[in-house]
């Protein structure tokens, strides 16, 4: 059997399969713990802040921070980035380019109570990359933050038209899209809809029933 995690990743792979194969399509799982409350205003107050934007991963060229960074600039809203880099000169060109209230922490350990909070608590949750998002947008859903996005086959079939999606990943269209979110409110109903097809271990239940057969 061949696994993939979406129609997507299906549909770009599927002519390399042989027809003798099972297709199996297993959600990525995501932690129930994403849905449980942390305490009030723990990360706001932890990092002495109020509204800001968010972004959780790796820094590195592919991910286009420094053209959200750049595009970004004159936000009286500090964007805050937790998570390593690879690639220390990108690293450096996205500390020089940021303005004093932009914020650059350490990873957190995964689904501790402070990361979680970083996520239910921020007005935006914002990735610009060059390549489809991954279990940390879903992350953001489920904790009911809203985010926005690159527009592509991979968040069209898991977050509908619920994102503000970015046209390009041009600093314009990055900009045109944190506006157009920033002017809506959150929908908390999306949150309980993206659980439902993505929480563990809920999901393994169709590849759990392939193998004991």
């Amino acid at each position: 059997a061949v696994v993939f995690k979406s129609h997507a990743e299906e549909t770009i792979l599927r002519s390399l399969i042989p027809d003798s194969c099972a297709i199996l399509r297993v959600p990525a799982g995501v932690d129930p713990c994403f849905t449980t409350p942390t305490p009030e205003r723990l990360f706001r107050d932890s990092y002495a802040v109020e509204e800001y934007l968010l972004w959780v991963g790796i820094i590195e060229p592919a991910k286009n921070q420094l053209a959200t960074i750049k595009a970004l600039h004159d936000l009286p809203i500090p964007i805050i980035f937790v998570g390593n880099f690879r690639d220390a000169t990108y690293y450096e060109a996205c500390v020089n380019a940021a303005p004093s209230h932009f914020r650059f922490l350490p990873p957190m350990i995964h689904k501790s109570d402070i990361l979680r909070a970083a996520l239910r608590e921020c007005r935006l949750y914002i990735e610009s990359g060059y390549e489809p998002g991954g279990k940390s947008v879903l992350e953001a859903v489920i904790s009911g933050a809203q985010v926005v996005i690159p527009r592509s086959p991979w968040a069209e079939e898991h977050f509908g038209d619920f994102p503000v999606y970015i046209a390009t990943q041009s600093e314009p269209a990055i900009a045109e899209a944190v506006a157009v979110a920033l002017s809506r409110d959150k929908n908390p109903g999306i949150a309980d809809i993206v659980a439902a097809r993505h929480m563990s271990p809920g999901v393994l239940a169709q590849l759990c029933d392939y193998i004991k057969a």
